[in-house]
C-alpha cells in the first residue's frame, strides 16, 4: 500500500512549513511507501523554498508545485491527478500531525474493508477557546473528537483529516471547483462526502489517525464566524435547488434573520452567549443563501446540485 498525503496551501508559508515539519518526523519516516504532495498558490509567498529544503533533506518524499489558478478544489483535483498512492490523506496547511500519522493510516486500511475515514481532529485555539464557542461552532471549525473507539461514520468527512481510497475519486469524480476556499468558500468536502455515501461507500471514524487543527485569534472572533456562516449560506444555494419563487424565499429569509436576531438578544440578556452567537450565525447563513440565489437569477443560470469534475491519473 502506498499513501499520498495531500496539502493545499494559500499564502500561509510559515504555517505550511510547521505542518510539514510535523509530518517529517522519525515516527513517520520509519514507515515505507508514502509521499507528500503540496499544491500552493495562486501566489508564491515562500512555499517553494520551504519545500525545496525538505525535498533535499528527504529526497523522493515530497512533490510540490505552484498553482496560479484560484481555488482549493481545483488544487486538490490537480493533486489527485499526480498522486501515486492507493490511499489519499487530505489535510490542511495549519495542522499538527501526530508522529504516528502514517502508520495509523496504514494500519487502518490493512485491518478494515473501508473506503473513507474520518480521523480525529482536536482544536488548538490561540489565546484559548472562546467561552461562547460551543460544540456546534467547534464542529464547524472541523473538530471531530468522539473518543477512543472506532465506529461507522454516517456524517460528512472534513477535509482537515479525511482519508479516502484513490479508486473512489476515479469512480465518482473529484471535488466541485465551484465550492471550497477560493471559490464560494466551503463544503467541497461535504459535497464529495455526500456523493460517497450515495454511492454506498463505507466510512469509519478512526481516532488513532490524529491531527490538531491550529486556529489563530483572528478566526475566533464573532464577526469572523458571522462572515463565514454567510458564505456557508451561499454554498447551500449551490447544493440545493430553489423550490419557491425568489421573492417568497427572500421574505422567508428576512423574517428568519429578524427572528434569529431577536432570539440572540434574548440569549445575551440571559447570559447564554454561545446560543446568542449561534443564532446570529444562523441568520447570516439564511441571508447568504438568499443572496446567492439572487446572484444566480441575475446570471440567468443554476448549477447542478452535484457537480462531478473529471479527474484521471497521469
Amino acid at each position: 500500500m502506498f499513501i499520498s498525503v495531500i496539502i493545499c496551501s494559500s499564502s500561509r508559508a510559515q504555517s505550511l512549513g510547521q505542518t510539514l515539519d510535523t509530518i517529517f518526523v522519525p515516527g513517520n519516516l520509519a514507515v515505507p511507501d508514502w509521499e507528500v504532495l503540496v499544491a500552493y498558490g495562486p501566489k508564491e509567498t515562500g512555499e517553494t523554498e520551504i519545500c525545496r529544503k525538505l525535498d533535499e533533506k528527504f529526497p523522493g518524499r515530497l512533490r510540490y508545485w505552484l498553482r496560479p489558478e484560484q481555488g482549493k478544489s481545483g488544487a486538490l483535483n490537480s493533486a489527485f491527478a499526480k498522486a501515486r498512492g492507493d490511499v489519499w490523506a487530505l489535510t490542511d496547511d495549519d495542522v499538527i500531525v501526530a508522529p504516528d500519522f502514517i502508520s495509523a493510516i496504514r494500519s487502518t486500511f490493512e485491518k478494515h474493508a473501508v473506503d473513507g475515514v474520518q480521523g480525529r481532529v482536536l482544536l488548538e485555539c490561540e489565546g484559548g477557546r472562546p467561552t461562547w464557542m460551543g460544540d456546534e461552532l467547534s464542529r464547524w471549525m472541523s473538530e471531530r473528537d468522539y473518543g477512543h473507539k472506532a465506529f461507522e461514520w454516517k456524517e460528512n468527512l472534513t477535509g482537515t483529516n479525511m482519508i479516502i481510497r484513490a479508486g473512489v475519486v476515479r469512480r465518482i469524480g473529484g471535488f466541485a471547483p465551484e465550492l471550497g476556499a477560493g471559490a464560494v468558500g466551503f463544503a467541497e468536502d461535504s459535497e464529495f462526502s455526500t456523493r460517497m455515501r450515495k454511492a454506498g461507500y463505507r466510512l469509519l471514524y478512526i481516532p488513532e489517525i490524529l491531527i490538531r487543527h491550529r486556529l489563530p485569534a483572528d478566526r475566533l472572533t464573532k464577526a469572523s464566524f458571522r462572515e463565514r456562516f454567510f458564505r456557508l449560506g451561499k454554498t447551500e444555494a449551490f447544493l440545493t435547488p430553489l423550490r419557491w419563487p425568489l421573492w417568497r424565499f427572500g421574505l422567508y429569509s428576512f423574517k428568519t434573520a429578524i427572528f434569529d436576531a431577536l432570539q440572540s438578544f434574548w440569549f445575551l440578556g440571559t447570559g447564554k452567549s454561545g446560543q446568542a452567537v449561534l443564532k446570529q450565525c444562523h441568520g447570516y447563513q439564511v441571508l447568504g443563501t438568499f443572496w446567492q440565489y439572487v446572484v444566480f437569477q441575475r446570471q440567468g443560470r443554476r448549477r447542478d446540485p452535484f457537480y462531478k469534475p473529471q479527474t484521471e491519473p497521469e
